[in-house]
């Protein structure tokens, strides 16, 4: 049988969410799948968000360090940055890829950076650039997030569900992970739109 193969339609989107990153200057980091309830709820000071009870449980971990099915990409990006502290700043990195909530798949883009400058301008412009380029219509609201430092975040939100949130990290965040320079991150749950 002859056939002619052609992309999936979330890789094509992921094709293009990866040129707009690139373009805003950010690498591209692929993630471990697996994560830990400190290192992804803890250290996110998101213990009480509805993810975490939504969280997928691996029935028998080999290591403590990956014991759950991530739900979110940003704990991860932290982790890349407490790893390569030696290399200079500013460090920009994004992530496009799968969570799993409450069993469901779903996609998630997540960016990333840090530097002495990082602030709410910079990451702002960021995820204008993002919706703009990507054709997405979302209202900001104030976001009441753990990991972002009160009144310097954002929700997204379309359709009266939260896509997605960006702002500063919260110093305590920052400290949990042994990063020393303030970092800024946006996360959008792509897949839903």
């Amino acid at each position: 049988t002859v056939t002619v193969g052609r992309a999936h339609p979330s890789e094509v989107q992921k094709a293009e969410i990866r040129e707009v990153m690139a373009g805003l200057g950010y690498l591209e980091t692929m993630p471990f799948t697996l994560t830990n309830e400190k290192t992804h709820f803890q250290w996110m000071r998101r213990q009480s968000a509805p993810e975490c009870a939504g969280a997928v449980a691996v029935l028998h971990p080999i290591s403590e360090l990956h014991t759950i099915l991530r739900t979110s990409l940003l704990s991860s990006l932290l982790e890349i940055f407490a790893m390569n502290q030696h290399h200079p700043l500013p460090q920009r990195i994004f992530a496009a890829g799968d969570v799993v909530v409450e069993k469901k798949t779903r996609m998630h883009l997540a960016a990333a950076s840090i530097h002495s400058g990082a602030n709410f301008s910079e990451i702002r412009s960021v995820v204008d650039a993002v919706l703009r380029e990507l054709a997405i219509t979302a209202e900001i609201v104030p976001s009441q997030d753990g990991a972002l430092l009160p009144g310097r975040g954002g929700d997204l939100r379309a359709r009266d569900k939260t896509l997605g949130c960006f702002g500063e990290l919260h110093p305590l965040v920052l400290r949990s992970f042994g990063l020393e320079q303030p970092a800024v991150a946006l996360e959008l749950q792509w897949g839903e739109l």
